[in-house]
């Protein structure tokens, strides 16, 4: 932070630091790029970098904005590649526009998934803009563009460490006619990331997808793309007289551009289209504005401008969080018997499933000594072989989602983070990656969000009245070794406020959702219901549990999570299907490793393809038992 006011001091300094940052981006080397024009160019974001002086001087969010900037455009500049634009160059000037943001979704990906650091600039810079164009406070969809609507969700699935707070009102609207499609194209979406072509092709089909969503009535609405600050998008918003017609509420597609798009001269793209017209866009559609929470559905959120996801290691001084590791290990050490017994039992859990990941009775391979016994009784019969399929195991990701309320202060928060710790150490040297997130609020009683309710008025039913903190103490992609310090965050009293329940299990689910992984299992813990009083108050004491159950129901019943909870002295058995409740924390190890070799064990098995039996649920648009 010191760091970051110096830099803001010397504008001379920080322009050389930001354009020495985005040439190593961008793999440039020390030529001339422009940085210094970026950096000085107006922009609705952020002031020029020149006039950052005396008591105009930038602060530390704006820095980060601008870091936003500069490695956005560094990564478009690192991975874009201006010869590979087939599908865009056949492409309509519609299409082409969300083609072209889509590919800076695409290129932005590319560098969050490897560097937290451009996730969190890229997110601020995002968080920004959504602010100043107004989507924190949407109340229909034909407030946002299609362009960044279905920009958004697309980086939901491949990019969801950058996603803004202010945008989740966007994915909301639009959820009910994206989801079906982005879903479809999830795990496409993910594999060709790397591929600039097929990533084309594919968005070029899943556009071509909204073609039949309300036929000829779709005009042409675009702004200039907010998913692309590297381009230079011409605004081409309609008229009065054509927004009042938008009867269908579907801003931004155009039939001419949809027609345009060649799937002739691609293979690629040919071979999408036909699997989204046999499967049909609109079997088994989703109804995620239920799970979302939109006005729909009755779950709102009044201000969304203050939410916050924040890594553990930015929260507190290098120096507060080495005190509060030192104190974890204390804790790990009073708890050895805890410690050890979980760790064996997640140890035997696992290696028995790999012990049993044996394909048999083949007639070529490693002997089958299992199978011996009836070669010896009867010499006639041929000998058995087996060979070891791929292990399960190894292509799990498992996410522990922990209340951080106020009521788990104490012994209870302790535990946690000791199960914690000792869980992602454990399935880190078994091959497993894992997540640890906690989620919080960042002021009691409302904060910010509930004054500016007050300043309005106090409007009758505004929604959730508080502001969300969500933490990431360890991602799927950080090793346990790097995450250490940031774990023992969770005992620090000072971040347990109250807890709203559904929006954070919609935000580890999401996350997971992005995975490349076959098998992904979040696990929640909490120790009670939803709990914000300002919530509460202003619409009603089942509100917050209402929109929880909601979110429960349609990820248990159409998503391929594995969803189980852990209740800490509170029944969560009426909320989740697999859950069980627990007496008190000295009881949380054995749950915790539990119910994750009850997950592991179940019969999720593998489909002809290689994908998981819920996934192809998943893709059919329903959920069998």
């Amino acid at each position: 932070m010191n760091a970051q006011r110096s830099a803001a001091a010397r504008p001379v300094e920080l322009k050389r630091v930001l354009s020495a940052a985005g040439r190593a981006l961008a793999a440039r080397g020390a030529g001339p790029f422009g940085w210094e024009e970026l950096l000085d160019s107006p922009a609705p974001t952020t002031r020029k970098v020149g006039r950052a002086c005396g008591d105009d001087e930038l602060s530390s969010a704006e820095i980060r904005v601008l870091r936003g900037r500069v490695d956005a455009q560094a990564l478009h500049v690192r991975h874009h590649d201006p010869h590979q634009g087939d599908v865009m160059s056949t492409a309509g000037e519609v299409v082409a526009t969300l083609l072209a943001a889509l590919e800076e979704v695409r290129v932005q990906a590319l560098g969050a998934r490897v560097m937290p650091g451009v996730a969190d600039n890229l997110r601020e810079l995002l968080q920004r803009q959504c602010t100043e164009r107004g989507y924190h406070t949407i109340q229909h969809r034909r407030e946002v563009p299609l362009l960044d609507a279905l920009a958004f969700h697309v980086r939901a699935i491949v990019a969801p460490q950058t996603l803004p707070p202010a945008a989740m009102r966007v994915l909301s609207a639009w959820a009910d006619i994206l989801e079906p499609l982005t879903c479809r194209l999830r795990e496409r979406l993910v594999a060709e990331l790397d591929e600039q072509e097929l990533f084309a092709a594919t968005c070029a089909a899943m556009i071509a997808g909204l073609g039949h969503i309300e036929g000829d009535s779709i005009v042409p609405v675009v702004r200039r793309p907010l998913h692309s600050p590297a381009l230079q998008a011409e605004d081409l918003a309609p008229s009065e007289a054509q927004r009042e017609s938008l009867s269908a509420s579907v801003p931004f597609a155009g039939n001419q551009g949809l027609a345009a798009v060649s799937v002739e001269r691609r293979t690629p793209t040919r071979r999408v289209r036909t699997e989204l017209d046999q499967g049909g866009v609109s079997d088994g559609r989703a109804d995620f504005a239920t799970i979302a929470g939109s006005d729909a559905a009755g779950y709102r959120v009044f201000d969304a401008t203050c939410d916050v996801v924040r890594d553990a290691l930015e929260l507190r001084p290098a120096e507060e969080l080495a005190r509060l590791r030192a104190r974890l290990d204390e804790l790990v050490v009073q708890h050895s018997h805890l410690v050890a017994r979980l760790a064996n039992r997640l140890r035997r859990s696992l290696l028995a499933l790999e012990r049993q990941d044996w394909t048999r009775d083949l007639d070529e391979g490693g002997l089958d000594t299992s199978r011996l016994a009836r070669a010896v009784a009867d010499p006639a019969f041929p000998l058995s072989y087996r060979q070891q399929r791929d292990v399960h195991t190894r292509d799990t990701v498992v996410s522990v989602l922990i209340d951080n309320s106020g009521s788990m202060a104490g012994t209870p928060i302790e535990t946690a983070a000791v199960c914690a710790d000792i869980l992602a150490r454990t399935l880190e040297r078994c091959g497993v990656r894992s997540e640890i997130l906690g989620f919080t609020t960042a002021a009691w009683k409302g904060g910010q969000v509930r004054e500016r309710w007050v300043a309005a008025g106090r409007p009758p039913h505004p929604g959730r009245l508080n502001e969300l903190l969500h933490i990431v103490y360890k991602s799927a992609e950080t090793s346990w070794r790097r995450a250490r310090d940031g774990l023992g965050l969770m005992l620090d009293a000072s971040l347990l406020k109250e807890n709203i329940d559904g929006e954070a299990v919609l935000w580890a689910h999401q996350r997971l959702l992005a995975r490349p992984e076959r098998r992904r299992i979040l696990i929640v813990v909490s120790d009670g219901e939803p709990a914000d009083e300002t919530s509460r108050d202003a619409n009603g004491a089942a509100y917050l549990e209402r929109h929880l159950r909601r979110v429960i129901a349609a990820i248990e019943s159409r998503s391929p999570v594995h969803l189980c909870a852990i209740g800490v002295g509170h029944d969560v058995t009426r909320h989740y299907r697999r859950s069980l409740t627990i007496d008190g924390p000295g009881q949380l190890g054995d749950a915790l490793a539990g119910q994750l070799a009850r997950v592991l064990g179940e019969d999720g098995g593998n489909t002809a393809d290689g994908r998981s039996v819920a996934q192809a649920r998943w893709r059919a648009g329903h959920w069998q038992e």
